[in-house]
C-alpha cells in the first residue's frame, strides 16, 4: 500500500510527466530518483498522520474498520469462489450457518 501510494503520486507529479515524455527510461530514472526520496518522506509522513488519527479517534477509526471489513470480506469471498484459498477449515471464532 505504501509503494502503490508513491507509485501513484510519483504517475501525478508534472516534472515526472515531462520527464517520462522527452526521456528514456534511463535517463528517465536519474530525474526519478531524485524525486522518488522525497515522495517516500511525503507518504511516510502522511501516514503517520493517518495512522495516529486512526488509533487516536474512535469515530474515525470505526469508520474505517465499517469500510474495510466488508471490502476484507468480500475480497476473501471472491477469492474462496475462485478457488484461489488454501483448503478451507474452521477458522477461530467461527460461526457456523444454521
Amino acid at each position: 500500500m505504501f509503494f502503490d501510494g508513491v507509485r501513484a503520486e510519483a504517475v501525478e507529479d508534472a516534472d515526472l510527466q515531462l520527464a517520462a515524455q522527452a526521456n528514456t527510461l534511463e535517463n528517465f530514472s536519474l530525474v526519478y530518483k531524485k524525486k522518488e526520496e522525497a515522495i517516500a518522506i511525503d507518504r511516510m509522513d502522511k501516514n503517520q498522520e493517518l495512522v495516529e488519527k486512526y488509533l487516536n479517534d474512535e469515530a474515525f477509526r470505526t469508520a474505517v474498520s465499517t469500510m474495510l471489513v466488508a471490502q476484507v470480506y468480500n475480497a476473501i469471498r471472491a477469492r474462496a469462489a475462485a478457488g484461489t484459498l488454501p483448503t478451507s477449515r474452521p477458522a477461530p471464532g467461527s460461526v457456523s450457518a444454521p
